[in-house]
């Protein structure tokens, strides 16, 4: 899916990471997973305004070449293209890898990767790289009940094994309303985000018709509903939701602010990136204004 040729031109020109052909020759593979997420998280944002832009019944699940041109413009996307897109980079650089389903709000409207036998035979990490909350590592797998409490940006969470699954549990730093009571789930002052299992898959075509559904029903996913791009500059967070952005202070606090114009919006997301035009935005803009549910609460 990617020749050594774009890879080397995508770590070096897109990620801008220095010696990569030092990087590409170590024999370490978690310093170069760790590495290239580090950058990747830093240039690649999470965000579905290209989503938004395009009118509801024209809305599809992006195919392979429009998931790589997003990436090497730098415009990055939803789970789906940001993962399906590193799958295919680490395959390239000979990282084991596949793709399991994950279930945030719905079922299986997520999808993370497993990268397997990094550092030793059998060991397995995660690697998420495709929601908006910040994660700068890989994470490993080989625990028995939880993971370390990790502190990235401004918040706190680890993996619990619960119940067959393998659970992401947030506690400092979640942002969801607590209103949410049809997909929340706490163990003490802990609270799921998201769970997966490990039923492996390398075959991106059996990820189609899930996905299909996620980018055209707007019940499976809350991305036809809002407008949103999160980006990490230096490991902190910037956030631009509807008409408020949210940007991380020394103190790893997230400070608001409220616009009152589009050309507002539009000022402040081209303080994070020039990679989405302008156009694009203003059509967004105007999709999400039209969805009754959003009109509820422009906020």
């Amino acid at each position: 899916m990617l020749s050594k040729e774009e890879v080397v031109y995508f770590l070096t020109d897109v990620l801008e990471i220095k010696d990569v052909e030092v990087l590409l020759e170590s024999l370490n593979k978690l310093d170069l997973i760790n590495t290239i997420m580090a950058s990747y998280r830093e240039k690649e944002p999470f965000q579905n305004i290209i989503l938004m832009a395009t009118d509801p019944n024209e809305r599809h699940r992006p195919t392979w070449n429009e998931i790589k041109r997003g990436m090497f413009l730098k415009q990055g996307g939803l789970c789906y293209s940001h993962h399906i897109f590193l799958f295919a980079l680490f395959k390239a650089l000979n990282v084991d890898v596949a793709m399991v389903h994950s279930t945030v709000t719905s079922p299986n409207n997520h999808l993370v990767i497993i990268a397997k036998n990094v550092l030793k035979t059998k060991d397995a990490y995660l690697l998420e790289a495709g929601c908006g909350y910040p994660t700068f590592r890989i994470i490993s797998l080989d625990f028995e009940e939880e993971s370390p409490i990790f502190f990235d940006s401004f918040l706190e969470y680890k993996l619990v094994r619960f119940d067959g699954k393998i659970l992401r549990m947030h506690r400092k730093g979640d942002m969801r309303p607590p209103k949410d009571v049809d997909t929340s789930f706490y163990i003490g002052e802990w609270r799921r985000f998201y769970d997966f299992d490990l039923n492996e898959n390398e075959n991106v075509q059996d990820f189609d018709e899930v996905f299909h559904d996620v980018y055209t029903n707007p019940d499976r996913s809350p991305f036809h509903k809002s407008f949103r791009f999160v980006s990490f500059r230096d490991q902190k967070t910037q956030i631009l939701v509807n008409k408020k952005s949210l940007i991380e202070n020394d103190q790893h606090e997230l400070e608001t602010t409220k616009f009152e114009s589009d050309g507002e919006i539009i000022k402040c997301l081209n303080s994070f990136t020039n990679a989405i035009d302008e156009s694009c935005v203003r059509k967004a803009l105007d999709n999400w204004r039209k969805s009754a549910k959003s009109c509820q609460s422009l906020v």
